[in-house]
């Protein structure tokens, strides 16, 4: 049996990557911190560090319930 590596071959198209996303029915595109936070509404919100440096669409539902947010990373 063949390893993996042995049978790679890298692809002939380049990776330009994601085009920037666009979140209608939200209050607004917000990127995350380095460490995984997002400011909103004069809040501080931690999502995740793993969301860093990605766009997140974030909808304030009230100001005592909190955010409802979508990524493109699409949890």
């Amino acid at each position: 049996m063949r390893c993996p590596a042995e049978l790679y071959q890298p692809s002939a198209r380049p990776y330009r990557g994601l085009s920037d996303l666009d979140y209608p029915f939200h209050d607004g595109t917000i990127t995350v911190t380095r460490c995984g936070r997002i400011c909103f509404g004069g809040r501080k919100v931690n999502l995740s560090a793993v969301f860093a440096g990605q766009n997140v669409g974030v909808k304030e539902i009230s100001e005592k319930i909190g955010l409802d947010f979508q990524s493109q990373a699409g949890i």
